[in-house]
């Protein structure tokens, strides 16, 4: 057996890696961030109003605030649900100096979404790499909204 590569992530895990931690984070980050984002600084906020653009493509906006991690980035990972159809959209990572700043991230999923009501999720996330390669998900806080989807 050839342990050349032991311990290596070969860089088409690490999307793979990074697609699973936001995934993770949009699923766990509503049922865990609750309690501790009272006591945090970490906020994340989505705008009422979310794009559509001729394409498909969905595009969210809204505000964040995370402080300064030690160890690993911190991305934003999104989503816009209308019924029963969901677009993850890209995740975005978070520049954590504990200044407000602004977030944008598109997407285009397999189900369409059309214009009118919907709601929508986005969740502030540091990947941990203290505990070695490869890293750990912290839901540093999450949000919901309600939205209004609008051709661009």
């Amino acid at each position: 057996m050839d342990t050349r590569w032991a311990g290596m992530i070969i860089p088409r895990h690490s999307v793979l890696i990074f697609s699973a931690c936001i995934a993770t984070a949009l699923v766990v980050g509503p049922l865990s961030a609750s309690a501790g984002a009272q006591l945090s600084s970490n906020t994340v906020t989505i705008d009422q109003v979310g794009r559509i653009a001729s394409d498909g493509a969905i595009t969210l906006t809204g505000t964040y605030r995370c402080s300064s991690q030690p160890v690993g980035p911190v991305l934003i990972g999104s989503q816009a649900i209308q019924g029963s159809s969901r677009v993850h959209l890209e995740g975005v990572v978070a520049t954590c100096d504990g200044q407000q700043r602004s977030w944008r991230a598109t997407g285009r999923g397999t189900e369409t979404l059309v214009p009118g009501a919907a709601s929508s999720e986005a969740t502030l996330l540091h990947l941990d790499f203290s505990h070695g390669l490869v890293p750990f998900p912290k839901v540093l806080t999450s949000g919901t909204g309600s939205l209004r989807l609008q051709r661009s």
